[in-house]
């Protein structure tokens, strides 16, 4: 099974650019903290495998071939889980092969598909800007907005409490790779709130009270 190997020399990663960006790289139980916590805006996606696993050499070629010949600012870290257990014990690592995601200290489960086109446009969508501009809430931007997929909607209403803005970002930044947001550039007179839509159904929308980013973060999070 060919594995692209980027040799992990700890002068680079001082380097305001990941390195790792646009290659696969073989993680260690001792090199694994150290690459990604020093690449914390880097975006990761994270493969744990097993060499004798099927599915796992299936994957290894696409993962390649997305480092070698797509331009999304992905880092690919592969780690033999049955050689490393340390780090894969960690993440509770227990079939293969299991995929995980990583961005700004956090780690998540990666859910999306797992052919060359699904996570080139994962990437994409991650790599981009958490909440885009909304016209307004009609049908048709909503298709537009969210395909299907389920969206979050943050009005701003007439006026915005301090940091509410910010708090749904900060949220949407975390859920970015499971949902679509977006914030309508011409804010209602009324309350803050955010909306829940998705194609052929009504928005639902809940006054974030009181309006904080904390109660913006959590008010649509179940």
């Amino acid at each position: 099974m060919m594995r692209s190997l980027v040799l992990i020399l700890l002068p680079l990663l001082a380097s305001s650019a990941s390195p790792f960006v646009g290659s696969v790289t073989a993680l260690t139980d001792s090199t694994f903290t150290t690459v990604i916590e020093q690449n914390p805006g880097t975006l990761w996606l994270l493969d744990f495998y097993a060499p004798w696993c099927g599915h796992c050499k299936k994957l290894a070629p696409v993962l390649d071939d997305v480092a070698a010949r797509s331009n999304v600012p992905l880092a690919i870290g592969t780690i033999d889980a049955t050689a490393h257990k340390s780090t894969a014990s960690k993440f509770d690592v227990k079939g293969f092969p299991t995929l995980m995601s990583y961005r700004d200290g956090a780690f998540s489960k990666y859910k999306g598909g797992r052919s060359y086109d699904a996570i080139v446009s994962w990437a994409t969508r991650m790599s981009g800007p958490a909440v885009s501009p909304l016209a307004d809430l009609t049908d048709a931007s909503v298709a537009a907005f969210v395909g299907s997929n389920i969206g979050f909607v943050f009005d701003a209403g007439a006026n915005p409490p301090a940091g509410a803005v910010e708090g749904f970002e900060e949220f949407a930044r975390a859920k970015q790779d499971s949902h679509s947001f977006s914030a309508l550039e011409k804010p209602s007179s009324g309350a803050t709130k955010v909306c829940r839509v998705e194609v052929g159904e009504a928005p639902k929308c809940l006054e974030v009270s009181p309006p904080t980013p904390r109660s913006i973060q959590y008010s649509w999070a179940h």
